[in-house]
């Protein structure tokens, strides 16, 4: 026993490292890229950042853009400077103006480009930026709204490979909870926002291959745990802090539930889920205290001092110094999200009656004591919510897309108890 926990921290360690070394490699390499026509193009799409916060389904709340977020990830993409590239690269930093948001910023740098009087600079430090590594390329040939045309592009073709590979494995009934997980998310503020595609890219992906290589992952158990690892990983390397655990908690149950249900005892699926979920966890934090390391080290910034000052506000559960209760965190997630899960009701009740109709039939359900353990993964969601409270409850009209872990499990929990239909 101990010696596979050894093994399993070396796994973890060695995979984490591979993962800090390649994601600094990257980010030195566009950093090394010219920024004159980033600049260009990020500032001929100030129109785009005339209104703050503007909502895609006005009905509805948890339609949201994250006009705020995005310019500052174009601001920090487009900056230039005299330092290093290996500084820049771990400063990240960008243009603000401490009377503007940074969507208001970019709004009036595109309107009177030549008036600068009133900037200064910030660094943001504490994350990896990684989605520079395609966003700064990207920006040397499109804009803000061409990246966002790929935003579409990429998550269309994402959900196409992924049910082609579900018909291929004969898994159709996970396209099911896939649909609803999408639709609870606000799939249109995610092609709009930048800042939300990251982590729907990294599950939907994370999904595809372990549905394409299932085979081979459940000979090689050792490259799967290096999976989620890598997963972690990568959330943290590109995330700014956004719904970060769907991507372990969506491909954790879909890969219990297609692969561990009816072959293991309900103890080894549980023991199973705890032990992705600690992996995952492994990579994630190591992959932000690789950067807060490495950014500490190199540059004359402490960045580990003030990642730690951001943990301990982030995790507290004050806001100012108004107390902020988890039953309080709660309710202003599941405020954002009510429409949604409204919706997706409605076309469940809608689908119920259409076979009702139709087949003259009922959809009954076997709640088989087998598929219990899958609903601990619906739990993650407020694991996250009682760690992080005050993140949670500011950044409710964003980070109830966790709660889209709760959803695909409980799709995919109905979908697998769903008896032959009987009259």
């Amino acid at each position: 026993m101990c010696l596979k926990g050894v093994k399993l921290f070396s796994i973890a360690f060695v995979t984490t490292i591979i993962s800090i070394i390649i994601g600094f490699v990257l980010i030195l390499g566009v950093y090394s890229l010219p920024t004159g026509i980033m600049n260009k193009h990020v500032l001929s799409s100030y129109q785009s950042f005339e209104e703050s916060y503007p909502n895609t389904t006005p009905r509805v709340m948890g339609g949201k853009l994250d006009t705020f977020t995005d310019a500052l990830m174009l601001l920090t993409a487009s900056y230039e400077d005299d330092n290093s590239i290996y500084t820049k690269s771990l400063l990240n930093k960008r243009y603000f103006n401490k009377e503007l948001g940074t969507d208001q910023l970019l709004y009036q740098m595109g309107r009177n480009p030549f008036d600068n009087q009133n900037l200064a600079v910030e660094s943001y430090a504490r994350y990896w930026h990684g989605y520079l590594v395609v966003m700064k390329p990207l920006l040397m040939i499109i804009d803000y709204n061409g990246l966002r045309f790929i935003n579409g592009f990429v998550l269309l073709a994402l959900i196409g490979l992924l049910c082609r590979q579900y018909f291929i494995n004969n898994e159709k009934l996970y396209i099911i909870p896939l649909v609803a997980m999408l639709i609870f998310i606000n799939p249109v503020s995610i092609i709009l926002s930048i800042q939300f595609m990251g982590m729907i890219t990294i599950t939907l992906f994370g999904l595809l291959l372990l549905a394409k290589y299932r085979t081979y992952l459940i000979q090689h158990s050792l490259m799967l745990k290096a999976f989620f690892v890598v997963l972690g990983s990568l959330t943290a390397y590109v995330d700014l802090l956004t719904y970060p655990l769907i991507t372990l908690g969506i491909p954790l149950a879909y890969w219990i539930s297609s692969t561990n249900i009816g072959v293991k005892s309900n103890k080894q699926i549980v023991q199973d889920i705890c032990l992705y979920s600690i992996i995952w966890g492994f990579g994630y934090i190591g992959m932000w205290f690789g950067k807060w390391m490495l950014a500490t080290l190199l540059t004359d910034v402490n960045i580990i001092k003030d990642a730690y000052m951001e943990i301990i506000y982030r995790t507290s559960s004050q806001m100012g110094d108004t107390p902020i209760s988890y039953r309080k965190v709660l309710s202003n997630n599941f405020k954002y999200c009510w429409g949604n899960i409204l919706l997706l009701l409605v076309l469940f009740g809608g689908y119920v009656s259409y076979k009702k109709h139709k087949d003259k039939e009922l959809l009954k359900f076997d709640v088989n004591k087998k598929h219990w353990p899958l609903l601990i993964i619906a739990i993650i969601p407020f694991i996250w919510y009682f760690l992080v409270q005050n993140h949670s409850y500011i950044h409710a009209w964003f980070t109830y897309r966790e709660l889209a872990i709760v959803v695909y499990v409980m799709v995919v929990f109905c979908c697998l108890g769903n008896r032959k239909r009987v009259k």
